[in-house]
């Protein structure tokens, strides 16, 4: 969908459901959930032992590195300057 003499917002997949923010570094979760890295990181620091999105115990806190929505955010970005 294009906006016509306006920025568009961004997509909603864009934007961690922890911060609200749309996101600089994604990283996916164990729980399928892409969360900005700092975010989930410290989510886990803290103690938590369970997934802020689906509430359950995470098997692992291991994250991946979502290059590909980083690389879609970024486009998406410069388009809108």
């Amino acid at each position: 969908m294009k906006c016509q003499d306006q920025k568009c917002g961004p997509p909603i997949f864009f934007i961690c459901p922890m911060t609200q923010e749309i996101m600089r570094d994604p990283h996916i979760a164990a729980d399928g959930f892409t969360y900005e890295g700092d975010a989930i990181k410290n989510w886990f620091q803290m103690g938590n032992k369970i997934s802020p999105m689906a509430y359950f115990n995470s098997a692992h806190h291991e994250l991946i590195p979502n290059n590909a929505l980083r690389i879609a955010i970024q486009e998406w970005q410069r388009r809108q300057q």
